[in-house]
């Protein structure tokens, strides 16, 4: 087992440069997904893996490719989908606005860059978290990705915290569907 990696958000004033890591705001969406997205998809985060093998290189994950998180709003089904990067370039991909199916009092829209931190310090939001449990997970999940509101106040979807997890062998043989989205008060 390892420690987590810890995410550390910045609020982005400018539009970023293309495939970063990033909360809410845009995604950079290859344009072969923007047919089979449904229209109540909320956009939630995107991970770079190149940007995560920097700190910490996991046979969990891929090496490079893109990690999409978004959330069906009509069942709050989470949706996670994989990228890989053979033939991604910025010809094949658009930054599109999915958070407009959303009513909420804070800004989604805004974006907010994530930098990768391998650390003993648990900040609210982690990334590929093995040793922490809930008592809404089954034994053999792992949180692929946290996300405390409490953290950051002006970000916010629920009050609590919103789990991404999974079991370790999905995750391993790129099982993205079935990822399960658990929120703890």
């Amino acid at each position: 087992m390892s420690n987590p990696i810890s995410l550390k958000l910045r609020r982005v004033f400018f539009e970023q440069k293309w495939e970063r890591s990033c909360f809410f705001g845009n995604p950079d969406i290859p344009i072969i997904y923007l047919r089979i997205i449904e229209d109540d998809e909320f956009f939630f985060a995107q991970i770079n893996l190149e940007e995560v093998t920097k700190v910490y290189n996991s046979y969990l994950l891929p090496n490079k490719g893109m990690l999409y998180f978004f959330i069906r709003m009509s069942d709050y089904k989470p949706i996670v989908r994989y990228y890989s990067k053979n033939g991604y370039d910025e010809d094949k991909k658009a930054r599109v606005n999915f958070n407009n199916v959303i009513n909420s009092k804070y800004d989604l829209l805004t974006e907010y860059r994530i930098k990768f931190i391998h650390s003993h310090k648990k900040l609210p939001c982690l990334f590929l978290d093995e040793e922490t449990k809930y008592e809404e997970m089954f034994d053999d999940e792992i949180i692929l990705l946290k996300y405390d509101q409490r953290g950051n106040p002006k970000i916010s979807l629920t009050d609590g915290i919103i789990l991404f997890v999974i079991r370790k062998d999905d995750l391993i043989q790129r099982n993205y569907e079935a990822v399960r989205m658990i929120i703890v008060h």
